[in-house]
């Protein structure tokens, strides 16, 4: 299934301590939550839910796509820092505990 770099990706950071791989494994992470309906969308591509991704606070995650990136966006850079390490590649370090969404665009600003 080819990834569209449109969606908003949620990243739900974690405040935990240093135990916290063990606290991981014991709490996999939920579903992500089905969206209520929305108006028809302007393009003709598939729609994916967004994906929630788990950061821990400290460490970082990298994030392959298929799609060549231009730039990436996060709501809350004090929860959050994203850069385009490639043109394929964004790089997400968890700053503090929180929650924010990821915003991606491809070359062609979608």
């Amino acid at each position: 299934m080819t990834s569209h770099i449109s969606r908003v990706l949620t990243i739900a950071l974690l405040a935990v301590a240093v135990g916290a791989p063990a606290q991981e494994q014991a709490n996999p992470p939920a579903a992500p939550a089905q969206a209520p309906a929305a108006a028809p969308e302007q393009s003709a591509m598939p729609t994916e839910s967004p994906l929630p991704l788990r950061v821990l606070v400290g460490k970082s995650l990298l994030i392959n796509t298929a799609d060549r990136l231009k730039r990436v966006s996060v709501t809350d850079p004090t929860v959050a820092d994203a850069l385009v390490v490639t043109p394929t590649q964004v790089l997400i370090h968890g700053r503090a505990p929180g929650e924010v969404s990821l915003l991606l665009w491809n070359e062609s600003e979608r």
